[in-house]
């Protein structure tokens, strides 16, 4: 039976090549799929326990970038057992590298955002940002960037005051678990 199906041919493959590429894929998803259920759960509720953010951080990395790289992965290599045109082979292997090369990007983009949030964390004053320092590219138009807050009345202020506005935010803006900074302005009326 297993000589039948390896002498059968379709398309430049045996049906034994396309049995074993099958295998190969289901095996591979219902491991990433354990791995992503079981296991990362498992590492979540660790993670709860602990005190620092990096291990979340870790976590959050591997479900938004490993788990479908995995996934990728296991569609690749199983790809691989199968004779395939070499044009073909070619475009395979270029989105590979692509994927690849993006996943390294947002890998390098969530660790530079991590870092932010570690940073500015720990600039915070009973859970307020006393300054934030904001770098910004010549190629963007200073004229431009704004911060909008709701409207504060300046006639009754007669001495120094701190306010804490509430910002406008374009919708189309998201913070870290879409909770907007707090902003504190503090006015110093001077009086003649």
């Amino acid at each position: 039976m297993i000589q039948q199906l390896s002498n059968m041919m379709f398309w430049g493959n045996s049906i034994l090549n396309y049995l074993i590429f099958v295998s190969i894929f289901f095996t591979g998803f219902l491991v990433v799929k354990i791995i992503e259920h079981v296991i990362l759960r498992r590492l979540k509720k660790w993670a709860e326990k602990t005190t620092t953010t990096f291990d979340d951080f870790i976590i959050r990395v591997i479900k938004r970038i490993g788990v479908p790289l995995a996934y990728f992965s296991v569609f690749y290599l199983g790809l691989n057992i199968l004779t395939l045109d070499s044009l073909f082979k070619k475009i395979i292997n270029i989105v590979g590298m692509s994927i690849l090369t993006l996943a390294a990007v947002f890998f390098g983009m969530a660790l530079i955002s991590y870092g932010f949030e570690v940073y500015l964390s720990k600039r915070k004053e009973n859970g307020v940002l006393q300054s934030v320092s904001v770098m910004i590219p010549d190629i963007v138009d200073r004229k431009k960037i704004s911060i909008t807050t709701e409207p504060v009345e300046l006639k009754s202020i007669t001495g120094t005051t701190t306010l804490i506005p509430k910002l406008i935010i374009p919708s189309e803006i998201r913070f870290p678990g879409d909770k907007p900074p707090e902003v504190k302005i503090t006015i110093e009326a001077l009086l003649n």
